[in-house]
C-alpha cells in the first residue's frame, strides 16, 4: 500500500515539472535502480519501469503536436541510426522466437512466469527507453543543459557510491535501491567484490572526464572519490575498462597534456591507497592483479556457467535456448550449479557469450551492431569537434557519450547478459537522438 501511494506521490511531482526536469527524472531513473519496494507479488518494483511508458507517451505528443503545425513536412527523420534500429529488430526477433518457442508452444516448462514475464517486460520497456530519448533530444536538444545533468550524475554517483559502502559496513538495507546497492551477506571476506560501485563509477567517471564548465577542485574530489570505488569493487574487467578508456581520453582530448593527467591520477591512487585500510587495499590489489590458476580456478562458478553457455549455443547456434528456466537437476548442496542454475534463466555475467547462449548469433548481432556503432557515432562526434577545435556543450556531450560507451563494450566481456542492461539503451538512445536532430537541422 506504501508502494502504491509513493507511485501515486512520485506522479504527481513529476507531471508538475517542466519537460527538462521530467527528462532528468528520466535519466536519473534509467542509471540508477530507484524503486518503490516490493507492490504484492512484484519485487522490487523500479521507478524506470513505468515511468518510461509516462515520459514516453508526453514525448509522442510533443512530436504530434509537431506535425500539426508543419503538415507537409517530414517530423522526424532517423537517417544515419537505421542500423541501430535493424540491430533493435535482431533482439525483437530473438525474444520473439523465444516467447513462442519456451511459452506459448511450450509443452514442457517449468512454472517461473513472474520471472520470465518481467524478463521480457524488461526487453520492451529498454526498447521503449531507446526511443524515447531518441524523440526527446530531437525535441527538446536546444533547451537541454548537458554540463548541469552531468554534474547531477556525478554528485548522484558519488551519494550513492557512499550509500553502497555504508550498507556493507553496517549491513542495512535502504528501501529506495534495489539490487546489489543493498547489504549482501555473501560479502565480506577479503579480498572481496563490492557490486555497484563499479555501476556509478561507469557514468560518474566519464560524466567528470567530459565536463569542461566546472573547478578542479570539483574534478580532483570526484576522481578521487571514483578511485576509492574502483579499489572496493575489486572487479578486474572493470579495472581494465577504466584503463582503457583512460587511455583513449588522454589520446583523443588530451595529447600533449596527458603527462599532467598521469601525475594526477597517480596522485589520486595514493591518496587512495593512504586512506583505505592496509589489509583492505593488499587483499583488493593482489585479487585485480592475481591471474595465477587461470581463469577455471581464478572464477570457478563464472567457468563452468561459460561452459553451459557454449553447449547451449552449439544445441542453439542462430536464435539460442531462449529465455527459460533451467530445467536439469541440480543438487542443492552443490553451490557452483546452483549459480549456473541463477544464470542459465536468461543470462549473465558477460553479454557477448551470454546472449549467444540465450539469443544466438542474432542475439550477439544485434549487440554488435547496437553498442558497436553507437560508440562509432560518438567518436565521429567527439573527433570532429575536436578537429575544429569547438569547446562547447556539444564536445561535452558527445565525450560523455564515447568514453562510457567504450567503457560499457569492456565491461561487458563479463557483466550483464546483453539486454537488461538500461543504461546502454538511453545511451546509444543519446547519440543516435544528435544524431537525428541533426537531421532536422539539414532538412
Amino acid at each position: 500500500m506504501l508502494s502504491l501511494a509513493l507511485i501515486f506521490i512520485l506522479l504527481i511531482i513529476f507531471l508538475t515539472q517542466n519537460r527538462i526536469n521530467q527528462f532528468y527524472i528520466f535519466v536519473l531513473s534509467v542509471l540508477f535502480p530507484f524503486t518503490f519496494g516490493h507492490i504484492k507479488s512484484v519485487p522490487h518494483v523500479l521507478i524506470v519501469e513505468w515511468l518510461t511508458v509516462v515520459f514516453f507517451l508526453f514525448n509522442m505528443n510533443d512530436l504530434i503536436s509537431l506535425k500539426s503545425v508543419y503538415r507537409n513536412k517530414k517530423i522526424i527523420d532517423f537517417s544515419g541510426t537505421r542500423i541501430l534500429i535493424f540491430g533493435l529488430i535482431l533482439l525483437i526477433i530473438a525474444a520473439g522466437y523465444s516467447f513462442a518457442n519456451n511459452e506459448l508452444f511450450a509443452t514442457n516448462t517449468v512454472s517461473g512466469a513472474g520471472g520470465v514475464s518481467r524478463t521480457y517486460f524488461s526487453i520492451i520497456n529498454n526498447i521503449l527507453i531507446f526511443f524515447t530519448t531518441c524523440i526527446f533530444i530531437y525535441n527538446n536538444y536546444n533547451e537541454l543543459d548537458i554540463e548541469k545533468l552531468l554534474k547531477i550524475i556525478v554528485v548522484l554517483s558519488i551519494i550513492l557510491g557512499i550509500v553502497r559502502v555504508f550498507t556493507f559496513l553496517y549491513k542495512i538495507d535502504v528501501f529506495f535501491l534495489a539490487g546489489s546497492f543493498n547489504y549482501n551477506p555473501r560479502i565480506g571476506r577479503l579480498p572481496m567484490r563490492l557490486p555497484s560501485l563499479e555501476r556509478v563509477s561507469a557514468v560518474g567517471i566519464p560524466a567528470i572526464l567530459a565536463l569542461r564548465s566546472t573547478k578542479n577542485s570539483f574534478k580532483i574530489f570526484s576522481l578521487l572519490m571514483f578511485t576509492i570505488f574502483i579499489f572496493l569493487n575489486g572487479g578486474r574487467t572493470f579495472f581494465v575498462g577504466i584503463f582503457l578508456t583512460l587511455t583513449l581520453y588522454m589520446l583523443f582530448v588530451l595529447k600533449g597534456k596527458s603527462i599532467y593527467f598521469i601525475l594526477l591520477i597517480g596522485l589520486l591512487t595514493i591518496t587512495a591507497t593512504i586512506a583505505l585500510p592496509e589489509e583492505l587495499l593488499e587483499k583488493q590489489i593482489e585479487r585485480m592483479l592475481s591471474f595465477e590458476g587461470g581463469f577455471k580456478q581464478q572464477d570457478s562458478q563464472r567457468h563452468i556457467t561459460y561452459m553451459y553457455y557454449i553447449q547451449n549455443f552449439l544445441e542453439n547456434p542462430i536464435l539460442g535456448k531462449g529465455i527459460k528456466e533451467f530445467m536439469e537437476f541440480i543438487p542443492l548442496e552443490d553451490k557452483e550449479l546452483l549459480f549456473v542454475k541463477r544464470q542459465q534463466h536468461a543470462g549473465g555475467h558477460g553479454s557477448y557469450i551470454s546472449l549467444l547462449s540465450t539469443f544466438g548469433i542474432i542475439g550477439l548481432m544485434y549487440f554488435l551492431i547496437f553498442l558497436g556503432y553507437g560508440i562509432i557515432l560518438a567518436l565521429k562526434k567527439v573527433r570532429y569537434y575536436i578537429r575544429e577545435s569547438t569547446e562547447n556543450f556539444e564536445t561535452t556531450f558527445a565525450l560523455f557519450l564515447f568514453l562510457a560507451l567504450v567503457l560499457k563494450c569492456i565491461y561487458s566481456l563479463t557483466s550483464y547478459n546483453g539486454f537488461a542492461d538500461r543504461s546502454l539503451f538511453l545511451l546509444v538512445g543519446l547519440i543516435a537522438g544528435l544524431r537525428i536532430f541533426e537531421n532536422k537541422n539539414i532538412s
